[in-house]
This record gives structure tokens, sequence and C-alpha cells, in this order.
């Protein structure tokens, strides 16, 4: 009895690591998604760090050449051929760029919560058990049965 309950505990610690191990919250999966994630967001930030280049060579070229910015207002159509252009330096409110990236957010999850996982291997440990002490029984009857044909043969003798 104590080596079918001990099985029946084995299988169970067997069956809730392995579960956990692949789709728990910090399994194999969720690992995966984990890192796919990451690299996503490491992608995200080289393209802001690459636009934020990008605008800072913009707005220098702005701020210190006037011809570049006269070219700029053009452009734009806020001046026409003859006009010149006067900057003033005022402070003004920064705004943010019209591509300021992808928010890229991360919800960790796995395939299976844990008090799931933990409910399936005490069930695989139940049904374990219930046929390990099957099993034992029917082995005991078939012995019980085999000795009384025994029994009964050497009787007969």
């Amino acid at each position: 009895m104590k080596r079918i309950l001990l099985r029946a505990c084995w299988i169970g610690l067997a069956s809730y690591c392995l579960l956990s191990s692949i789709a728990g919250p910090s399994g194999i999966v969720a690992t995966r998604e984990t890192q796919a994630a990451s690299a996503a967001m490491r992608k995200n930030l080289d393209n802001l760090v690459a636009l934020n280049t990008t605008y800072a060579k913009e707005w220098e070229v702005l701020r210190t050449n006037p011809a570049s910015t006269a070219l700029e207002a053009r452009s734009l159509g806020y001046l026409a051929e003859n006009e010149i252009a006067v900057r003033l330096s005022v402070d003004g409110a920064t705004a943010e760029p019209p591509s300021a990236g992808l928010r890229i957010s991360f919800e960790p999850h796995s395939l299976m919560a844990e008090n799931s996982i933990k409910n399936i291997t005490l069930l695989i440990s139940l049904v374990s058990a219930v046929l390990g002490f099957a099993s034992r029984l029917n082995v005991l009857s078939i012995k019980k049965y085999r000795h009384r044909e025994i029994r009964t043969h050497v009787a007969s003798l």
C-alpha cells in the first residue's frame, strides 16, 4: 500500500513538473512569447532611436541655418518667393513628433493557470492511486484463487 501511494505521489509530482515547465506561467511557451515581445520592443526602440536622431539633426539644421528655415517654410506654404523669414528665438511648447513609435505592452500569460495545473496533477495522482489499488486487489484475488486451486489439486492427489 505504501508503494502504491508513493508511486501515485511520484507520478503526481512528475506530472506537475512536466505541465508546469511546458504550459505554466514560467514555462517554455510563456518564455517564447516573452522573448518575442522583447525582440519587438528592442526593434521598436531601435526605430525610435533612429527617428530621434533624424529629428534632432533636422531640428539643429532648422535652428542654425536660416536658408534651410526659409526653404522649409516655403515648402510648407508659409513664405512666398519674395518674402524673407525672420526667426525669433522664443521657447515654445515642445510638440511630440507625428510618429512617436508604437506602444508595445506585454501581458504575460500561459496556456494553463497554476490552479489548473494543480487540479490536473491531483486528478492524475488519484487515478494512479486507484489504478494501483485496483491492480493490487486483482493480483491478490488471482493469487488467492490460484492458492485455492493448488490446495484443491494437492488435496485431490
